[in-house]
């Protein structure tokens, strides 16, 4: 490898691992980086961040467990990475986890932090369960970075897929209550000061909840008739 594209890794990694630990300082103690071309490959054409940000090539995804963390310090620790950013010569656009056009939970799941739940679209983190926070996210130009290595868990974690009885699904059928309260994935950190992660589903509608429920009777009814 040539000494120039040697030094050129070197720099990427090491503004890379500075900008991480600004991060953790700050309290984010989810952290990746997702190759944009990549997400984008995988989302509808409203929902890509090339949308938000053209030339984007790297999105930092941060995140919380434990401890929430108030909004004043959120944004002071985007604002330190930011700067950081910056003084490498590299722009970046802070995506806030109201933008509209983003799935903050398909970037957390592109960026490591667990699988996308297929039955409550919540984010299931391996030992947290739903009980974290995404946060804002850096839209990066460019591959200041480098190559970014498919972070995904995915295809190795679908706890859903397993669970017997699906709680969360009679949680909703039931009540408007949120259905991360019945998740057991990860249940043992759940309590008043657990993080809320962003964006929440939406309730279903009463609606849909007959609509559940009445196809909930169908086994029930075939078995009777035989």
């Amino acid at each position: 490898m040539p000494s120039s594209q040697r030094a050129e890794n070197h720099s990427s990694a090491t503004l890379l691992a500075e900008v991480r630990a600004l991060a953790a300082a700050s309290g984010f103690d989810l952290f990746g980086v997702v190759d944009a071309a990549r997400f984008d490959a995988c989302q509808p054409p409203d929902q890509r961040v090339a949308r938000v940000l053209s030339q984007c090539g790297a999105v930092i995804v941060l995140g919380t467990s434990g401890a929430r963390l108030d909004d004043h310090t959120v944004r002071l620790g985007i604002d330190h990475m930011n700067e950081r950013l910056r003084q490498a010569r590299v722009r970046a656009l802070v995506a806030s986890r109201c933008q509209q056009r983003l799935s903050f939970p398909r970037l957390a799941d592109a960026a490591g932090f667990g699988t996308v739940s297929p039955v409550t679209g919540l984010l299931l983190h391996p030992e947290f369960g739903p009980w974290v926070r995404v946060h804002d996210a850096l839209l990066v130009q460019g591959r200041p970075f480098g190559v970014v290595a498919d972070a995904s868990i995915s295809d190795g974690f679908q706890p859903c897929c397993r669970c017997d009885g699906q709680p969360c699904m009679e949680t909703r059928v039931d009540s408007l209550d949120d259905p991360a309260t019945s998740c057991p994935v990860g249940a043992k950190h759940r309590s008043p000061d657990s993080p809320l992660q962003w964006p929440m589903p939406m309730p279903m509608s009463p609606v849909t909840r007959f609509a559940v429920s009445a196809l909930r009777l169908v086994p029930n009814l075939l078995r009777f008739r035989r």
